[in-house]
């Protein structure tokens, strides 16, 4: 098991390392800190327990990246790229609908035959 301040380091110096690596291949900086979250989270290595003072970690993780976010949020770019977001939007959302109404009634199916 790891201390609170040795996990700290642990993703800081990952969190640094990745982005380094991402940066030289031109993506962006946030890919590195979900990465680093899925290799070392429970999911991955488990570096990461689910364990009370490990949530209280995630969550400042979560606020970083909300405000990560926030930073590289730009309104006239979003404006600018409007009609092909609602484009491709409005082509998503059915699909995605759709696809959610067929799997929900094979899954009543199934509990139907099992029955």
């Amino acid at each position: 098991m790891y201390t609170s301040l040795e996990l700290i380091i642990l993703l800081l110096v990952c969190s640094v390392g990745l982005v380094a690596l991402l940066r030289n291949a031109k993506l962006p900086p946030m890919i590195a800190y979900f990465l680093v979250g899925l290799i070392l989270g429970p999911s991955g290595f488990s570096v990461l327990i689910d364990s009370e003072s490990n949530r209280h970690l995630v969550e400042f993780g979560i606020v970083f990246l909300m405000f990560t976010i926030g930073l590289e949020f730009s309104l006239p770019t979003l404006n600018s790229n409007r009609r092909r977001q609602l484009r491709k939007g409005s082509h998503t959302v059915p699909k995605v609908n759709a696809s959610l109404r067929q799997h929900a009634f094979q899954r009543r199916r199934r509990q139907q035959v099992y029955c």
